[in-house]
């Protein structure tokens, strides 16, 4: 009989071995260990679900936990991540069953940020509703706008000029592969954004947005920041378009994703919902 449950801290090792050696080798047991490691939330939190049988594990599911401070509300997020089922055992509704149980834990907020369409099926099916459909586009032109924004790169620099939340999250992600800045306007207003910049397509430069501090400040200098910030060729900066809702960010193009993101909330609105503290800076995944 197989048996679905939250995993306990003891079984980190299990749970890092089992991703190594199941679902992905390429990514040495030591990455996985510090994927695991719960490095932003509470050690209770926990990290993984689990099913088993006869003692065995026959089934992960991992999840980023993060305890965060939205919008001045300290609240609990989990990015549901790294997913493998044995072959031997798919087919049978466990999948349904282990994201399920992951769902209960009422007061989290759960992401999923997978590019698997049948995945994210059996997350909405089990409860999660859509977080995200399209994305914002600008491209690089061929003649862009010059000086119309500063633009900082030194995070020790600007970091008296940061909100709370932005400091924490800065220092949060330092060790990783994301590029954060801040620009100010003319005006002197400040905004903080974290970027990957991944190649994808034709070689092309994505900057994708995983964080915006100031959501009408970016939407009113999203084409001088692309100016400000992308290559002379083949690039482009990308925002999920709910992270700029209810604002005019006049973006060059809107694109369907190619799969739909997923949420379940405990009280956080969908442009709350960013991709820092997730499997996308933590293993340093592209975003589609």
């Amino acid at each position: 009989m197989v048996t679905v449950r939250k995993a306990e801290n003891e079984l980190k090792d299990d749970v890092a071995r089992f991703l190594h050696e199941e679902m992905n080798p390429k990514i040495s047991l030591e990455r996985w260990q510090g994927f695991l490691d719960g490095r932003w939330a509470a050690e209770d939190a926990g990290y993984a679900f689990i099913a088993e049988e006869g003692g065995k594990i026959v089934g992960v599911l991992s999840g980023v936990y993060a305890d965060r401070k939205i919008n001045g509300r300290d609240v609990r997020t989990c990015n549901l991540s790294s997913w493998y089922i044995k072959k031997a055992h798919r087919g049978g509704g466990l999948g349904f069953k282990m994201m399920s149980t992951a769902l209960a834990e009422p007061d989290v907020t759960f992401t999923t940020y997978s590019s698997n369409q049948p995945a994210l099926s059996v997350c909405l099916k089990a409860g999660m509703t859509t977080l995200e459909t399209h994305r914002m586009v600008w491209h690089t032109r061929a003649e862009p706008a010059k000086g119309e924004l500063v633009v900082m790169r030194d995070m020790d620099a600007v970091a008296h000029l940061m909100d709370p939340a932005s400091h924490r999250a800065i220092l949060d992600h330092e060790s990783l592969n994301v590029h954060p800045l801040a620009f100010r306007t003319e005006d002197g207003d400040l905004c903080v954004a974290v970027f990957s910049i991944k190649q994808k397509g034709e070689d092309i430069a994505f900057h994708e947005a995983l964080y915006i501090s100031d959501r009408a400040l970016f939407a009113a200098n999203a084409r001088a920041l692309a100016d400000a910030i992308l290559p002379s060729e083949k690039a482009l900066m990308s925002v999920d378009s709910r992270l700029l809702s209810g604002h005019d960010a006049k973006p060059d193009e809107l694109l369907e994703l190619p799969v739909n993101r997923g949420f379940q909330s405990a009280g956080l609105e969908p442009h709350e919902m960013d991709f820092l503290y997730s499997e996308i800076p933590l293993l340093d995944l592209k975003l589609y």
